[in-house]
């Protein structure tokens, strides 16, 4: 069975472009890529007394896929993924600065809450990053019983850039 599985993607270092399409050509090669969104600037969420260099705007999109492979797995892939293109070592669940991020947000209609994994991911309605492009691919999407277009209504606006990240 195919699952349909929706990530997001986001880099804040390095040619920020370049990083999230040489992402999506790894993930083409373990799932077929179904939809992309455009590719969004939004601010870092840094947490307080960061240092000031973690401050660097993000390049974000939202990438809907099909794929055989089971969630964990799939986790283990996209975090291999991450190492590959992640050339600047970063400690495990630093909120730094990085060349590549990659969540899950969803896979099917699953939910999946373990301390490695949770899906649906708990703050998709708060950010921006998340809801903008996923309402560009997906609007019909639900979170919660809400349409993810009308929860685009409440976040604040982040800019959508000139490209799509397939075609780079």
């Amino acid at each position: 069975m195919k699952n349909f599985v929706i990530l997001a993607l986001g880099s804040n270092l390095g040619n920020r472009r370049r990083n999230i399409a040489s992402a999506l050509k790894k993930l083409s090669k373990i799932s077929q890529v179904e939809k992309c969104s455009s590719i969004y600037r939004s601010p870092a969420l840094v947490p307080k007394g960061s240092p000031r260099n973690w401050n660097k705007y993000f390049h974000n999109c939202i990438v809907a896929i099909f794929t055989d492979i089971p969630a964990y797995e799939l986790l283990q892939k996209t975090q291999e993924i991450e190492k590959q293109i992640n050339i600047i070592p970063r400690k495990k669940g630093s909120s730094g600065p990085r060349m590549l991020d990659i969540d899950i947000i969803t896979f099917n209609n699953d939910e999946i809450n373990t301390d490695d994994l949770v899906i649906p991911h708990p703050r998709i309605s708060e950010r921006s990053f998340v809801v903008y492009p996923l309402a560009e691919i997906e609007p019909e999407f639900k979170i919660k019983n809400k349409k993810i277009s009308e929860i685009k209504k409440s976040l604040p606006d982040i800019k959508k850039l000139k490209f799509n990240p397939l075609i780079l």
